[in-house]
């Protein structure tokens, strides 16, 4: 069962181990936000995923005005200028349950050129298409995104909008948007070169931040797959 999970973090955290890490240092943008001594907005985008107080996943989490009901939020990046990407990746905070109640149940995901006019480049989970996002544990989930013509997005800003809280069984039921971490990746290199040097920035970010037997696995991991990369060519190692 160990081994299991642990591949199947490998596979989760794989654009990490690979690419470019986009939201990393971008300007933070939300509809509201709260902090305190756990909570803190700039969380989001530290590049920690393992910012654990008390028992629970924290990060950045919207306003406590208004918790009562639930409400939209959103949540995203100012990246500076307009870059290219396919993938918006998210740890959702979870607490002592290990239930990830910080995810919304119905949500989208825009991008921008001008941060006022948006489009939505993923509608997976969009409370028009009726599907709910499953309440699920702590861990990375990725979403792919594309233009309307299927191609990268190409854009300056990026948001994760909830339509619809899940309430937090673990704080009287209230409703809050809550990410321990969300990170924005052009998750497919279109040379070797570029393929190379992506992989050469990502392992210069691996760091076994508490030693345990499991972060060393997964960034042992990273750096097999990264080389494989590389040996095998990124046109085959799409197919792989």
């Amino acid at each position: 069962k160990a081994a299991k999970e642990t591949l199947e973090k490998i596979d989760q955290n794989f654009s990490g181990y690979l690419f470019t890490n986009l939201a990393l240092g971008a300007g933070t943008i939300y509809r509201s936000q709260f902090e305190n001594g756990d909570w803190k907005t700039a969380k989001i985008n530290d590049g920690d995923v393992n910012n654990k107080v008390g028992g629970e996943y924290t990060g950045y989490t919207s306003t406590i005005d208004g918790r009562d009901k639930d409400h939209e939020e959103w949540v995203g990046y100012d990246l500076g200028r307009s870059k290219e990407f396919t993938r918006l990746t998210v740890y959702p905070s979870a607490a002592g349950t290990g239930y990830a109640y910080g995810m919304p149940r119905h949500f989208i995901i825009q991008a921008s050129d001008d941060g006022a006019a948006w489009r939505t480049v993923n509608d997976t989970y969009s409370r028009e298409s009726g599907n709910e996002f499953p309440l699920s544990g702590y861990g990375a989930y990725n979403f792919t995104l594309e233009e309307e013509n299927g191609g990268a997005v190409n854009a300056r800003y990026v948001r994760l909008f909830a339509q619809n809280l899940r309430p937090k069984a673990t704080d009287a039921n209230y409703y809050y948007l809550q990410l321990t971490e969300m990170e924005v990746y052009n998750a497919v290199p279109q040379t070797l070169a570029e393929a190379k040097t992506a992989v050469e920035q990502a392992l210069e970010r691996l760091v076994v931040s508490n030693g345990t037997t499991e972060e060393d696995v997964l960034a042992a991991a990273g750096k097999v797959v990264s080389n494989v990369a590389i040996a095998v060519g990124v046109e085959d190692f799409k197919k792989t």
